[in-house]
């Protein structure tokens, strides 16, 4: 069965290693789609979309957390390492429920934030918006996506999708 993880809801945000207070109410994580060049080379009768790489990534993270996180998170001229931790509830094939333990290991540029209202003099919640330059998705410790837009990196479930690319140019 294959699944893909988008959303995570009370997830444990690390930002450069440090663990602010407050849990994130709900994450955004990035989605991994191709850039697309349509090809029509003259022994063709018509056009294919043929992949030249990785579309932008951006992560968003919702939460009220510590002063000190919103600082760290406004530095846009510095990539930030933000390391994410959520269990994911669900079910075996038997029925029975089932948690699984998600980690997502990313290297960011901070975009700015996005205040929300304020009720009631309760705590604001804060949308953070994240562009994404690497990022390693984890299930139960077995790597799904490990992606690097600076390094060529582009691997899934173990498999280097870019390897024989990245031996042609000597990489």
């Amino acid at each position: 069965m294959s699944f893909s993880i988008r959303k995570l809801v009370n997830a444990n945000v690390y930002l450069n290693g440090v663990s602010y207070a407050g849990l994130a109410s709900e994450v955004t994580l990035p989605e991994v789609k191709a850039i697309t060049k349509d090809h029509q080379p003259s022994s063709m009768a018509g056009k294919i979309k043929v992949p030249m790489g990785l579309d932008e990534m951006t992560l968003t993270i919702k939460g009220d957390f510590d002063a000190a996180f919103v600082a760290a998170s406004a530095d846009i001229y510095h990539v930030q390492l933000l390391q994410i931790r959520c269990n994911l509830p669900g079910y075996d094939e038997s029925g029975r429920a089932i948690e699984q333990s998600v980690v997502a290991h990313i290297r960011a540029l901070p975009t700015g934030h996005k205040p929300g209202a304020v009720k009631g003099q309760e705590p604001s919640e804060i949308e953070y918006t994240f562009n994404v330059w690497a990022y390693k998705l984890e299930v139960d410790g077995v790597p799904l996506y490990d992606l690097g837009l600076t390094t060529n990196k582009h691997q899934v479930l173990g498999k280097n999708l870019l390897s024989t690319a990245n031996d042609n140019l000597g990489v």
